[in-house]
């Protein structure tokens, strides 16, 4: 639900999209078929509130007030709020910056953790071409009376080819060693490739080779044993209404 509470400031309240990273929740308005190792360790979306003060077409700027990271409901044994803020710059119709961040407590009482996250990315948009470079960097409070900082990189480009295709390919590296985000400890870089082929207006076939590689044996294979590689082969067909 939105309230338009002057001409140039709005408020928002209820579940909404995430406004860290640039990749969208809808994977048919992504560059690449599937999301990024560090958009699918952000948040999808929060709950809460909203401020969005736009005091000129350059200039984007918005305070939130949410439920924490990811959350539609506190824990129990944690009602702390999260808080965070984005700004966007478009000094030019192709050119876009952005940076957004998030604080608030992830654990429960009566301990406090608090974690501090940093989101950046620009992006370019010109006639056939998109690219995209993207930074995270998170620090968090640990057990052992310290922090854990950690820095995740991506970048991306993509190419139409006519009315029909599109190329896209992505490098990424994501490193969590501590398991502060993920459950499981993980260093590793990431490189992809997709086509995909409009087949209308409301119809999307994508293809994509993706491959991981870590410094540790972190991959399952089918005779139970680890490797530090990994490749996928991934198609899917979109179709909305």
């Amino acid at each position: 639900m939105g309230i338009r509470l002057h001409e140039k400031l709005w408020f928002d309240v209820g579940v909404m999209p995430s406004y860290i990273g640039f990749e969208s929740w809808y994977g048919r308005d992504c560059s690449n078929l599937t999301r990024s190792l560090l958009a699918e360790n952000s948040p999808y979306f929060f709950t809460g509130g909203k401020f969005t003060f736009n005091p000129n077409p350059k200039w984007e700027i918005q305070l939130w007030l949410t439920n924490g990271w990811q959350n539609i409901v506190r824990d129990e044994e944690n009602k702390s709020l999260g808080i965070g803020g984005g700004i966007k710059f478009i000094p030019t119709e192709d050119f876009t910056i952005n940076y957004s961040n998030y604080f608030g407590n992830e654990n429960p009482n009566p301990v406090r953790l608090n974690r501090f996250f940093n989101n950046f990315y620009a992006m370019y948009e010109k006639n056939q071409w998109t690219a995209i470079l993207g930074a995270d960097y998170g620090i968090q409070q640990t057990l052992r009376d310290g922090c854990d900082s950690r820095v995740w990189l991506i970048a991306s480009l993509k190419r139409e080819l006519g009315n029909k295709f599109e190329l896209a390919g992505r490098a990424e590296f994501y490193s969590d060693p501590n398991a502060i985000i993920l459950s499981e400890g993980i260093k590793v870089s990431g490189f992809s490739a997709n086509m995909d082929y409009s087949i209308s207006k409301a119809a999307l076939l994508r293809v994509k080779a993706r491959k991981f590689i870590s410094p540790d044996a972190i991959f399952s294979l089918p005779d139970a044993g680890f490797s530090q590689r990994n490749f996928a082969l991934t198609g899917s067909l979109a179709v909305w209404f």
